[in-house]
């Protein structure tokens, strides 16, 4: 139900009844296995000299989204055996919390991660013993008399204050004792708009208008905060030295993107396509420039990776980085890496227009040989030459020209 093989060398996983292929509308074993197919195994679907998948294969197997999908997952330069991870948590690890999740999505969409009021709860900045006190209140199992007596206890069954009888509901809502601290919390008013029929939805609206209410006071306190203005210029490398910008780009974090995956993907993706390039031209004296904090981070070392989805190409990042003798990372405000993100956009747009089946302007100029086999089978390249469409952009870069931002002073 959560488990997803990450594809290796691909020999293990069977490619019509395992699940491998992400985020797929309809399981694996549901679809027709065209008669015809000499396919069984994943690994016949990837060429084992250039690692790359065979695109027509794979685009003669299966309908509609699949192909995108497939050809969207990376393939590690070095080969390896296949291994399983958890796919509903980042890390792969299973956690109990995360198959809690999934078995409620399985029970009732609508029990989402993100929609699930016990989310908001278990995230409050209280202690954890009220937290739990507001997961019972909503459970409807606090220990009140109605609860007790429900369950065969013998005990008294009115409130010590009011001499009414004793639920949650009065506990915390109905009780003069309560409603008079409500008063003065000054929140009288919030909890006379609670719908008191139903405590669950009651102390949700609650929790949610008092997280509205310290959000947008968090937003002004954040307002007050001093910011100082400057420009971001691209700058060119060091003299003997070459510059790689790249920039990843998508339309929505699960559309495809410029490097042809998601949001997340996407600038691991330009990377490592980059270095692939700047190895089989043989070029040295390299400096890395990127616009993702994230992927600065993950590839030079200062965050440990814990996300499955992108080891396999941080993995052939550092990989290739030890066939450049001499480069430098660095990591730069996005306004001063426009012409990739230009391209990025670019590619973007391609990727949209070949999922929905349209025809896409893919550019292929001349260009110098050794590369050709790294680029992937729809991208776009140029040699020399840049198109128009980023003629703004490099005449930008060119005459140095910058652009404001503001950043905390």
């Amino acid at each position: 139900m959560g488990i997803q093989f990450i594809v290796g060398d691909g020999f293990s996983i069977n490619a019509w009844s395992d699940c491998w292929i992400p985020k797929t509308p309809i399981p694996l074993e549901l679809l027709p296995k065209p008669p015809d197919t000499y396919v069984t195994h994943v690994y016949e679907l990837i060429d084992p000299v250039t690692r790359k998948w065979k695109t027509e294969l794979v685009c003669s197997l299966w309908p509609q989204i699949y192909p995108a999908q497939i050809l969207s997952i990376p393939l590690s330069i070095n080969s390896h055996e296949d291994y399983m991870v958890w796919s509903t948590h980042k890390s792969g690890n299973y956690t109990v919390k995360s198959a809690y999740y999934k078995m409620l999505e399985s029970i009732d969409s609508d029990l989402t991660v993100s929609s699930h009021p016990f989310k908001l709860i278990w995230r409050l900045n209280i202690p954890i013993k009220v937290r739990f006190l507001c997961w019972q209140l909503v459970q409807k199992v606090i220990p009140s008399a109605e609860f007790l007596i429900s369950r065969g206890m013998t005990v008294n069954g009115t409130c010590s204050f009011c001499k009414l009888h004793v639920a949650a509901l009065h506990l915390f809502f109905k009780c003069d004792f309560a409603r008079a601290i409500w008063f003065e919390l000054n929140l009288s008013n919030l909890i006379s708009r609670v719908d008191h029929t139903d405590i669950k939805d009651g102390f949700c609206t609650i929790i949610n208008e008092l997280y509205s209410v310290f959000s947008s006071m968090n937003s002004l306190s954040k307002g007050k905060a001093h910011y100082k203005d400057i420009s971001i210029t691209w700058s060119k490398p060091q003299e003997h030295w070459l510059k790689l910008n790249t920039d990843g780009s998508t339309l929505g974090n699960d559309k495809h993107g410029g490097a042809g995956t998601n949001a997340l993907l996407a600038e691991f993706w330009a990377l490592r396509l980059g270095l692939a390039v700047i190895v089989s031209l043989g070029m040295n004296n390299i400096q890395i420039e990127m616009g993702s904090t994230f992927l600065y981070d993950t590839i030079s070392g200062g965050t440990p990776q814990k996300n499955f989805k992108v080891q396999e190409l941080a993995a052939d990042i550092k990989y290739l980085l030890e066939k450049i003798p001499n480069h430098k990372l660095q990591w730069k405000y996005r306004e001063g890496n426009r012409l990739a993100d230009a391209f990025a956009r670019h590619a973007t747009r391609q990727a949209q227009e070949i999922y929905e089946g349209k025809p896409c302007d893919i550019h292929r100029t001349a260009q110098p040989g050794g590369f050709i086999d790294i680029i992937q089978v729809f991208s776009s390249f140029w040699w020399l030459q840049p198109p128009s469409f980023v003629s703004n952009e490099l005449m930008w870069d060119v005459e140095g020209l910058g652009t404001t931002r503001k950043v905390p002073s």
